[in-house]
């Protein structure tokens, strides 16, 4: 794939990340893949090149030139993120966090917990804006200063309020579908990813919300991932 294409993807990205309707698809036929003749990774972290995840630096670099001078795709899908109607993606924003995530079914669960069953979604839309107000920080034509601090404002919140999930007395799921929860976790990630280059926010609140996630989120992920949830069958999940 040649550059300008990739770049092209990129922009047509932003527009498709503010979509109100989310479109899937996998190039995954019958179950398989050829994911064991991959090369193995043998030291991916003294090659990682801040920013990294979904986006470098180069690519921000690429997209905001392109932006700046009106060019098509990137200027539409710019306008298109910092519309006014767009609330995710507005300094204004503020976080919803939780102590307690749950994502239960509604009719096991509700009466229970009445106002925590489906408190993931408030997850959802906060790691959406943080991600958003990132982009809009690395892309403006200014310097963006209450787009980045109203993003660290959010990651800010969640790694000082949220403590962990419903769960028994065992500390186990009470339901299959908050592994589901962790859908959101890649994205609130990449928006750090995005934001940890950035002055304002302060060095221990990074460092909290680095351990947030290594300590709320990465124990479940890696067991999911080793025993898909008690189904031998590795291609369950």
């Amino acid at each position: 794939m040649n550059k300008m294409k990739l770049y092209t993807i990129i922009g047509a990205g932003l527009f498709a990340l503010t979509s109100t309707t989310l479109l899937a698809c996998s190039e995954i036929e019958d179950g398989s893949n050829d994911m064991s003749s991959w090369p193995e990774v043998k030291d991916y972290v003294t090659t990682l090149e801040h920013p990294c995840m979904l986006h470098t630096e180069t690519d921000f670099e690429f997209v905001k030139g392109k932006v700046q001078a009106g060019a098509q795709p990137w200027k539409n899908a710019f306008d298109h993120l910092s519309r006014g109607g767009n609330s995710l993606s507005q300094s204004n924003y503020k976080a919803s966090p939780v102590k307690l995530l749950a994502r239960l079914d509604q009719n096991n669960w509700a009466g229970k917990y009445p106002n925590d069953w489906n408190n993931y979604t408030k997850l959802m839309k906060d790691a959406a804006a943080a991600y958003q107000l990132a982009l809009r920080w690395k892309l403006s034509e200014t310097d963006g200063a209450q787009y980045a601090d109203a993003a660290v404002a959010i990651l800010n919140d969640w790694a000082k309020t949220c403590t962990g999930f419903i769960v028994n007395d065992k500390g186990e799921f009470i339901d299959p579908n908050e592994f589901l929860i962790f859908i959101q976790v890649h994205q609130i990630a990449n928006a750090a990813e995005i934001m940890r280059s950035y002055s304002g926010w302060q060095e221990a609140d990074f460092i909290k919300f680095k351990a947030w996630i290594a300590d709320v989120f990465y124990p479940h992920i890696t067991k999911f991932l080793s025993t898909h949830n008690g189904n031998e069958c590795a291609l369950h999940y």
